[in-house]
C-alpha cells in the first residue's frame, strides 16, 4: 500500500497538484486510522490531506479513480442490456448509481479499443443517449397535482440525481480510459479539470496560457452540446390532422397528441461586454469562446464598453488570430467618454438610443460584466427596454454571487430585467452558462 500511495502522490504532483512532503506524511498517518474497507472513507481521507484547495480537488478525482476505482469484472459488451426502467430507478433513488453508470457506459459511451478519444467525448455520448427530457417527463408526470413549491422541489431533486449520475458515468469512463491508455490519460484529465476551475481574475501568466489552450477543445464540446440542445428544445405546434388520423387506432379516442416537427433555429446573439480593467480577463476569454462558436449562431454582433459603447464586430472578425483582434479593440474602439471608469448606466442608455434596431424578437442578449457602476446612475430602464425588444437577456457576472448588490454593484437592479444571471468566474462556469443561449 505504501508503494502505491507513493506512486499516487507522485502522479498527483505530475498533474500539477501542490502536494508537500508534510501533506504526504499526513496522508500516510491518516490512513492508519481510516476505514480502508470503505472506498468513500479512503477517498475522503486522501482528498482532505492531499487536495486542500477546491481547484486541486477537481484534479484529484481522475487520478484517484484511475488508481483505486473499482474495476468491472465483465468484458466489454458482456453487460446486460440497459433498460429505461433501470435509469428511472436510479433517478428515483431506488438503484445504485454506479451500477447504472457502468451499464450506460457499456451500452452508449462508444468506447472502442484503440480509439484515442477524450473522456468528455464518451461522457457526452453516454448522456445524450439517455434522453433527459423524456425521462424527466415520465418522472414528473404527476406534477399537475402538486403545488408550485412541491413541483420545484421535485425537479430540483431530480436534477441533482441527474448530475450525480453524470459524475458516476464520468468516473467510469475515466477508469476505463486509464486502463487502456495508462495513468497519463488520467493526468491529462486532471490538468484539464484544474484549468477549468482557475479564476479569471486571479490567473497568473502561465495559467492564462493554460486557459487559452483549453478554449478550442471546450468550444468543440460546447458546439456539440448546443446543437443537440437546440434540436431537442421543443416540439412544434399541434398537428391536428395527424392527431385525428392516429386516434383511429384507439377507436376514435384522442389518446395521444401528435405535434408538427419544429425547425431548429440558430439563435441570433448580441454581446455587450465590459472591457474595463477589473473584468478584462473575463470578457476576453468569454468573447474568444463565443467567437469560436460562431457557427452555432445565425448572427453575432459584439459591442464593447467602459463608460461609452462601440460596435466592435468588425474589429473581432478573423477569430483565428483572436489575440490580435482583441488588441485592435483596445486600440480603436471608442469606449471612453468621461473618466474611463465603468459606467453601465450611460453605456446601456447609449446602446439603446443609438443601436436599438439590432435587437429584435429573435435576439439573445449576452451581457458580460460585474455591474459595478462606480456610483454612476445605473439606468436599469435601458436594460428593461432591451429585454422587452429581445428574445432573452443572459448576464454573466465574474464576481462571487455574495458580492452582488454590495457597494457600487447594481446587479440587483439589473437582475430584474434579465432572464438569467449567472456567476461566471472560471471556464467550467462559463461553459455551463453559455448553454443557456441555445
Amino acid at each position: 500500500m505504501l508503494d502505491q500511495l507513493t506512486a499516487f502522490i507522485r502522479d498527483l504532483r505530475r498533474a500539477g497538484l501542490p502536494v508537500s512532503l508534510t501533506e504526504e506524511v499526513d496522508a500516510a498517518k491518516a490512513l492508519q486510522v481510516a476505514d480502508l474497507m470503505s472506498v468513500v472513507s479512503f477517498r475522503e481521507t486522501l482528498r482532505c490531506t492531499l487536495a486542500k484547495s477546491r481547484t486541486a480537488q477537481y484534479g484529484f478525482d481522475p487520478i484517484f479513480d484511475a488508481y483505486f476505482g473499482p474495476r468491472s469484472t465483465k468484458p466489454p459488451g458482456d453487460a446486460p442490456p440497459l433498460s429505461e426502467d433501470a435509469v428511472l430507478a436510479a433517478l428515483e433513488g431506488h438503484a445504485v448509481l454506479s451500477d447504472v453508470a457502468k451499464a450506460v457506459v457499456d451500452a452508449h459511451a462508444a468506447m472502442e479499443p484503440g480509439r484515442p478519444v477524450g473522456v468528455r467525448y464518451h461522457v457526452l455520448q453516454a448522456m445524450a443517449s439517455l434522453e433527459r427530457d423524456a425521462l424527466f417527463a415520465r418522472l414528473l408526470r404527476d406534477d399537475d397535482e402538486q403545488d408550485a413549491l412541491a413541483r420545484l422541489a421535485s425537479r430540483s431533486d431530480l436534477e441533482a440525481r441527474w448530475r450525480s449520475l453524470e459524475q458516476e458515468i464520468e468516473r467510469e469512463v475515466q477508469r476505463r480510459v486509464a486502463d487502456v491508455h495508462g495513468i497519463d490519460s488520467a493526468i491529462t484529465e486532471a490538468r484539464r479539470r484544474q484549468s477549468y476551475n482557475i479564476e479569471f481574475a486571479r490567473a497568473t501568466e502561465s495559467e492564462i496560457a493554460e486557459l487559452r489552450a483549453n478554449l478550442a477543445p471546450l468550444a468543440r464540446r460546447l458546439a456539440i452540446k448546443l446543437g443537440r440542445k437546440r434540436r431537442h428544445s421543443r416540439k412544434g405546434g399541434l398537428d391536428f390532422r395527424n392527431t385525428m388520423r392516429h386516434s383511429l387506432s384507439y377507436g376514435g379516442s384522442t389518446i395521444e397528441l401528435r405535434f408538427k416537427r419544429s425547425v431548429p433555429a440558430k439563435p441570433q446573439l448580441l454581446v455587450l461586454a465590459d472591457i474595463s480593467g477589473s473584468v478584462a480577463s473575463f470578457s476576453r476569454f468569454t468573447m474568444q469562446l463565443v467567437y469560436a462558436l460562431d457557427k452555432e449562431f445565425r448572427g453575432l454582433r459584439t459591442f464593447a464598453f467602459i463608460d461609452s459603447i462601440d460596435d466592435v464586430t468588425q474589429l473581432l472578425a478573423g477569430q483565428d488570430r483572436f489575440e490580435k483582434a482583441l488588441a485592435r479593440v483596445a486600440e480603436r474602439a471608442e469606449v471612453l467618454w468621461r473618466d474611463g471608469n465603468s459606467d453601465y448606466g450611460h453605456a446601456l442608455t447609449q446602446f439603446w438610443d443609438e443601436h436599438n434596431s439590432v435587437v429584435n424578437a429573435r435576439t439573445t442578449v449576452l451581457v458580460l460584466g460585474d455591474a459595478r457602476t462606480n456610483y454612476h446612475p445605473p439606468h436599469p430602464e435601458a436594460l428593461r427596454s432591451i429585454q422587452r425588444a429581445g428574445r432573452k437577456v443572459l448576464w454573466l457576472n465574474p464576481e462571487p454571487q455574495a458580492y452582488w448588490g454590495a457597494g457600487d454593484s447594481a446587479m440587483s437592479e439589473y437582475a430584474q430585467y434579465c432572464d438569467k444571471v449567472v456567476e461566471c468566474r472560471n471556464l467550467r462556469q462559463l461553459a455551463k452558462a453559455l448553454e443557456f443561449i441555445a
